[in-house]
């Protein structure tokens, strides 16, 4: 635990600097530095996952080698999202993004509100941008879960669905750490529920257990 504290106490002094850092911005992301912000870390010990149905297999975020952006986004005019704070994922160790509030001086929203949640999407160059499924770390030291003017939240293990053309993208343009080999619906012998029974995977929404030819199976929720 007291590593995580070090490794959080860090993260939130390096906020300004990597604020400031030449990251390439190949999704177009903007947002503006405010005179108030909260910090949300991601930690190397959580596990992200990108799941394919067609596939039936999911991979991490920390396994692409393509450039990864991550960023934070605010409901503005019309309803629509903005970002509100984006960062390069780091595939081996923490980091954080910095979210930002809305400045009160101006008319136009241009920033988080107090208590608004977080909506989180991925951009993966040569791709473009995904929703990302993001829960919140309700652990200490995380205190937030929703944007607070330096408040400290975090980020848990989590699975986001995604479009299966996303991993045939991956595959030929993003080679994996791990070399990982995508399961075909074939590579599966069977779906259960927690309870051990069969399922329809087309009606079937919660956790289920995948096996597989290889022996090995696989835990997965789905929405």
């Amino acid at each position: 635990m007291k590593n995580i504290l070090y490794s959080l106490l860090f993260l939130i002094g390096c906020v300004s600097l990597s604020i400031s850092q030449n990251i390439d911005n190949f999704c177009g992301w903007n947002y503006n530095l405010t005179s108030g912000s909260s910090t949300i870390a991601i930690l190397s010990t959580e596990n992200f996952e990108l799941y394919s149905n067609q596939f039936e297999n999911s991979i991490s975020v920390s396994e692409i080698t393509c450039p990864v952006l991550i960023g934070v986004f605010y409901t503005g005019e019309n309803d629509q999202l903005f970002c509100g704070g984006y960062t390069t994922w780091n595939n081996s160790s923490n980091f954080s993004i910095a979210g930002w509030a809305d400045d009160a001086t101006t008319p136009i929203k241009d920033g988080f509100s107090s208590g608004e949640s977080y909506t989180f999407q991925l951009c993966i160059e040569g791709y473009g941008e995904l929703l990302f499924n993001a829960v919140m770390n309700e652990n200490p030291p995380f205190l937030h879960n929703n944007f607070a003017t330096n408040g400290l939240s975090g980020l848990s293990s989590s699975v986001t669905f995604v479009d299966d053309d996303l991993f045939t993208f991956l595959s030929n343009n993003c080679s994996l750490i791990n070399n990982i080999e995508y399961s075909k619906k074939s590579d599966i012998l069977l779906k259960t529920d927690l309870y051990g029974r069969t399922i329809d995977c087309e009606k079937y929404k919660g956790f289920m257990i995948e096996f597989y030819k290889n022996n090995s199976y696989q835990k997965i929720y789905k929405f």
